[in-house]
């Protein structure tokens, strides 16, 4: 985790002295292959070092950290590129990222139960495989892969929406709509202690109606309206995120870091994917047929969820 995150702030201060646009595309692909080393360790990292009961608790307050920093990261890159340059926003970004990896080198504590539930390290395609055998982190990927996609979706062509008539919203106000994530930052931390009343599969099926909710309030005319939908649908969004992650780790039956690895693979895919896919929808039916093909995406994850319940809470689950 330490290493991931000193190469990607060397490599952000590298993009900032970029020559050239394809050595700047070049820098930031292997900076995201560095950087990828840090969350599927993380998540394992929680999942063994502390007790089930506390986990989602613990993985909430993870989240809301990357839902900090992400907020963060765009928010300072915004104002400092409208101040000065693009330049000095990432070198900006990229010495607040280097104090931060030395910070964490300093204060985390040694691992005391490395291994106590890690379970066998695969190889690649041989964890993979386990996942779809056992079905669980399947479903759960699979869900991951949707629930990311939505929500990329929404965030991507709303703002496309609100800038144009009625509302024609200014880039830096929509750079500024990420502040409405503060909900779901707050609100991260409290799912964990839900899991201890509540089954993931509870929790995960009250989120994924709540966003399907949000999404669909996006559709009135009323700004406030569509304010308060983006605030639900975020917010859910973040519930969502961090009961599968903590999920992902009990049902994990070999290496936890493996399993949150597949996990955010399938994650981050869906946000390149699903968030790709609605532009279609967004050039041929407007602001109306993205929401549509968000709630069809969420609606196929509710269905996995509920027609898999069962077999999904069974054992760890």
């Amino acid at each position: 985790m330490a290493g991931a995150l000193l190469s990607a702030a060397m490599l952000e201060l590298a993009a900032a002295f970029s020559p050239s646009y394809e050595f700047l595309m070049v820098i930031r692909a292997i900076q995201g292959v560095a950087l990828s080393g840090f969350p599927a360790n993380a998540m394992a990292y929680v999942g063994e070092e502390f007790l089930p009961h506390q986990a989602g608790t613990f993985m909430g307050i993870y989240i809301s950290g990357t839902a900090i920093g992400g907020m963060m990261g765009r928010l300072m890159a915004g104002w400092l590129t409208a101040w000065y340059s693009w330049q000095i926003a990432m070198i900006v970004l990229s010495i607040i990222a280097a104090f931060t990896a030395f910070w964490f080198i300093l204060v985390l504590p040694r691992s005391q139960y490395r291994g106590r539930e890690a379970g066998k390290t695969l190889g690649l395609f041989e964890s993979l495989r386990c996942a779809v055998k056992g079905r669980r982190l399947l479903y759960l990927y699979i869900c991951g892969f949707l629930i990311m996609g939505s929500f990329v979706a929404f965030f991507n062509y709303i703002s496309y929406h609100l800038m144009a008539e009625p509302y024609q919203l200014s880039p830096a106000a929509i750079g500024s709509l990420f502040l409405l994530n503060i909900p779901g930052i707050m609100f991260a931390p409290i799912v964990g202690r839900l899991m201890v009343r509540y089954t993931p599969a509870t929790i995960l099926t009250l989120g994924i109606i709540v966003m399907v909710i949000g999404c669909v309030m996006t559709l009135a005319t009323s700004f406030i309206s569509i304010l308060i939908g983006m605030i639900v649908l975020g917010t859910a969004f973040a519930a969502n995120h961090a009961t599968i992650s903590s999920w992902v780790g009990r049902c994990a039956n070999f290496d936890q870091a493996q399993a949150a690895a597949w996990y955010l693979t399938f994650y981050y895919a869906g946000s390149v994917v699903v968030g790709t896919a609605g532009g279609p929808f967004w050039s041929s039916y407007a602001w109306p047929g993205v929401v549509g093909m968000i709630t069809v995406m969420l609606l196929v994850a509710l269905g996995i969820i509920v027609c898999q319940h069962k077999f999904m809470v069974t054992d760890n689950g």
